[in-house]
């Protein structure tokens, strides 16, 4: 993560010389994102909205190649900033969720940032996504709310899938549809 900070630090530098180096830097600062703070999701989130509601050009978002995700327990990223940001991010290679979402099992989900959604973001994101890492809550079945992801061509080399199993679910492993990801490499 040191490294991470530190390579930013000489992009965001590079990128404040002048207006003209912005401009050429914004496809390097925005490359590879990482997110360690809700905030930072927030901010994120908040800028692709401005920019699409200023009418730029071309979205910050669409030079998103990798989305990191790696809070803390008590600073985890609103669903709300992570579908935006993946609407956005429309050339995503690799998105990493390392469990830093919120999620509150007691209050009922907005339905625009369902699994089954954020999925269907991710998947029609890019058809160049080679590495999923991912925390599931939701007690909908896996495949169903996977169902975009795996309903097309897959590139995916690398598939990781955390759930967390319910006493209330409702399938079972041999209901699982066969799936092909003719890329993949570890599961």
């Amino acid at each position: 993560h040191e490294a991470y900070r530190e390579n930013m630090r000489l992009k965001l530098d590079l990128s404040n010389v002048c207006r003209r180096w912005r401009a050429l830097m914004r496809e390097f600062v925005y490359e590879f994102v990482w997110i360690s703070q809700g905030a930072q999701a927030k901010a994120l989130a908040y800028t692709l909205l401005m920019e699409d509601a200023k009418g730029a050009p071309v979205s910050s978002g669409w030079y998103i190649r990798r989305l990191h995700i790696e809070t803390s327990t008590l600073d985890r990223c609103a669903p709300i900033d992570v579908r935006n940001i993946l609407a956005y991010a429309s050339n995503l290679v690799v998105f990493t969720d390392h469990h830093s979402v919120k999620q509150n099992v007691f209050v009922p989900q907005d339905p625009r940032c369902t699994t089954e959604t954020l999925f269907s973001l991710v998947a029609q994101s890019s058809k160049d996504l080679r590495r999923l890492s991912w925390k599931n809550h939701d007690e909908t079945p896996l495949h169903i709310q996977m169902s975009a992801l795996f309903n097309r061509p897959s590139a995916i080399e690398y598939l990781e899938i955390t759930t967390s199993p319910s006493e209330h679910a409702s399938w079972l492993p041999q209901d699982f549809p066969a799936i092909e990801l003719p890329a993949l490499r570890a599961l």
